[in-house]
């Protein structure tokens, strides 16, 4: 089946999908290095350092006290001289260095966008390497306007993380992405229009276009309701209806598992 390749409009979120796709045996799934592909990609590392001078040891002077010289002297007799005082030896003043670590608490470097989005992943019941046979995931820096896309004819989702994004968003936008690549990799369209009549948006259309954002079509809905099946339904955006019903979620099983 060769579904037509549609532009998805960004959401109120700014996530979305490019849909239509052939589903083709690949290896698994599987998640790759981010590459810049557009030039208004914002690209940059930030140093994240912690000072590391190195502690000044302590150093400490053990001294002991010196007592006083004690002065021995004969008594004189007339006529006999003087013999020289006697003299004990002093104590010889013991000066011992000893040098102290002073453990300075540091601040691991904070996770690469990389890492996070493989967390996300990680928290999926849904086996993604061996259910998208041939897709790539890349994790890259926030940019304006858009969290993610889903390039069907790449067969590739790329995912921008915000620094001030939160892991359950992050999970959710990605597993988002993901419902797209389920969709358009395996849905026929008698599968759509079983997921249209449970859902009661038979009139709605299922492809953005014609003003329809992502979240107003029934792709976009399929998408939403993945998403919350996998993450929870707390960052749920669709705006044909709530979160699926146990109905909704068993179709989605059934579909997504086919």
């Amino acid at each position: 089946m060769r579904a037509v390749v549609m532009a998805a409009i960004i959401g109120l979120l700014g996530y979305g999908g490019m849909l239509g796709a052939e589903s083709v045996e690949f290896r698994p799934a599987r998640v790759v290095d981010a590459v810049a592909d557009t030039s208004d990609l914002a690209i940059g590392t930030a140093a994240y350092q912690v000072p590391l001078d190195e502690p000044t040891p302590a150093t400490a002077s053990l001294s002991s006290p010196t007592p006083a010289v004690p002065s021995t002297r004969v008594p004189t007799t007339t006529g006999a001289p003087t013999p020289p005082p006697v003299v004990s030896s002093a104590p010889t003043t013991l000066e011992t260095t000893t040098t102290s670590t002073i453990a300075i608490p540091t601040t691991p470097p904070p996770p690469t966008v990389r890492e996070r989005g493989e967390q996300a992943l990680d928290s999926f019941a849904y086996d993604w390497q061996n259910g998208l046979p041939g897709w790539e995931i890349s994790f890259h820096p926030g940019r304006t306007g858009v969290l993610g896309y889903t390039f069907v004819q790449e067969k590739r989702i790329e995912v921008y993380v915000r620094a001030d994004m939160s892991d359950p968003l992050l999970a959710h936008v990605i597993a988002h992405e993901m419902g797209h690549a389920i969709d358009v990799s395996q849905n026929t369209g008698e599968d759509r229009r079983r997921w249209q009549q449970e859902r009661g948006i038979s009139d709605k259309p299922w492809w953005p276009g014609n003003g329809a954002t992502d979240f107003s079509t029934g792709a976009g809905d399929f998408a939403e309701s993945f998403a919350a099946w996998q993450v929870g339904s707390g960052s749920f955006r669709s705006k044909l209806g709530a979160p699926p019903d146990a109905a909704a979620r068993a179709l989605l099983e059934e579909l997504v598992n086919s």
